[in-house]
């Protein structure tokens, strides 16, 4: 598989479907920037960590090599 294959990402409706659950409203145009802006500079979502419990969820094992 290639190396830059995007495996996961993150789109405005998905973002929508979490501020209607538990905001109860859809965000504006401004909002979503705001929300756009700070998951590019910030590491708001834990993607090593949620790697990592894939890798336990499958029971993939790690290598013998030292």
């Amino acid at each position: 598989m290639r190396s830059d294959k995007i495996i996961y990402s993150i789109q405005i409706a998905d973002v929508q479907t979490v501020a209607e659950q538990e905001l109860d409203r859809k965000l504006t145009q401004a909002e979503l920037k705001l929300v756009a802006d700070a998951a590019l500079e910030n590491d708001y979502f834990e993607w090593y960590d949620g790697i990592v419990g894939i890798f336990e969820h499958l029971k993939f094992i790690p290598s013998d090599n030292e």
